[in-house]
């Protein structure tokens, strides 16, 4: 979701991941001195019934192991945190409270503005049309280039920071 920044998850590959986004948001503007629009607001993890509130249990487990914080908050604990929610009809909650929000634009901004000043070019309006890829080790595909609509760049690298037009069979 755009702007949520959530720490925890049911693999540990995923809290692995995120624990890197979270450090690198968190970081940001100490790193570019551009101020990308964090905010460490927490999470909830709303339980609505029993079997929920179990798997949330799991889940601050795996968190534990991992080092995230989280807690098991009954509905009076909830609503202390957050007192506009009603709380009559949950089992209770995870709450994590290093989770939080980025303003999308504010990251963009911060990730550009630093890299140009790195030296990278930013291209704007620049439709991908094809991923060039060549046949790898035991039937892998390897990254050649992407096609844009302004032209072909040679790279071995392609990071998917879009959406993608699930319409379209290059995609």
């Amino acid at each position: 979701t755009a702007g949520l920044v959530w720490r925890l998850r049911p693999s540990d590959t995923e809290i692995q991941l995120l624990e890197h986004t979270h450090k690198v948001l968190t970081n940001l503007e100490a790193e570019t001195g551009i101020e990308p629009g964090w905010i460490n607001n927490g999470g909830l993890f709303i339980a609505n019934n029993k079997e929920r509130l179990e798997e949330y249990k799991r889940l601050q487990t795996i968190g534990k192991v991992m080092g995230v914080d989280s807690y098991i908050l009954g509905p009076e604990d909830t609503k202390e945190l957050y007192p506009l929610m009603n709380v009559s009809d949950i089992y209770g909650t995870l709450y994590s409270p290093r989770d939080g929000t980025i303003d999308p634009h504010g990251l963009c901004t911060a990730l550009s503005r630093f890299s140009t000043r790195s030296g990278a070019k930013v291209v704007e309006n620049c439709g991908v049309e094809d991923i060039l890829t060549s046949e790898g080790t035991f039937g892998s595909k390897t990254i050649q280039g992407v096609v844009t609509s302004r032209g072909t760049i040679k790279t071995k690298c392609v990071i998917t920071c879009t959406g993608q037009n699930l319409n379209n069979n290059k995609s």
